[in-house]
């Protein structure tokens, strides 16, 4: 089951690479969606 998701992980992370060429870590690239999620709330409050 793990190998599976890491399988179908791995794809879908290198179609997503080429938007940011500067870091494909998964780490990052989370980090950059929690900011995002974080400007949305920020502008939705005000």
């Amino acid at each position: 089951m793990k190998t599976q998701a890491a399988s179908r992980a791995q794809p879908l992370h290198r179609r997503r690479a080429p938007r940011t060429t500067r870091t494909a870590d998964p780490l990052v690239e989370a980090a950059a969606v929690a900011l995002l999620a974080l400007l949305a709330v920020f502008l939705l409050a005000a």
